[in-house]
């Protein structure tokens, strides 16, 4: 499998940590230890991991939105208190081959906007 890339950069959220997502195992389907992961997000706060099948770079809630709509969203977590949390996420044989964009958006509270970004992450899924 190709290594997920990261891209963009996440929005400086009020701590003055610029999150960003990162993964561990490998996204295919006889592995099966795929994870998705944060670190440097806001402490004990909700996040939920968005996808879709295609980027962006379109400005948003102070920061940038690095994935087009349609978006599908995986659940809310909350973030542990050094601002990570990690999404076991399944690949399934109907993935092989795609290519799927991720990020993660979560509660800042003292933000102007009170959200809070992270930068892109490319998944490529495989046997």
């Amino acid at each position: 499998c190709p290594t997920p890339t990261a891209y963009g950069t996440g929005k400086t959220n009020s701590n003055g940590w610029v999150p960003f997502a990162s993964h561990s195992g490998t996204p295919s389907v006889s592995s099966a230890d795929f994870a998705l992961n944060v670190d440097l997000a806001m402490p004990s706060q909700p996040v939920i991991l968005i996808s879709s099948s295609s980027t962006s770079s379109n400005p948003f809630m102070g920061g940038t939105l690095w994935i087009a709509p349609p978006v599908t969203r995986h659940g809310v977590q909350i973030l542990d208190s050094m601002g990570s949390v990690s999404y076991p996420f399944a690949v399934d044989g109907s993935m092989v081959g795609s290519t799927q964009y991720f990020q993660f958006w979560f509660r800042d509270p003292p933000d102007a906007h009170g959200v809070g970004l992270s930068d892109g992450l490319e998944v490529t899924y495989c046997d």
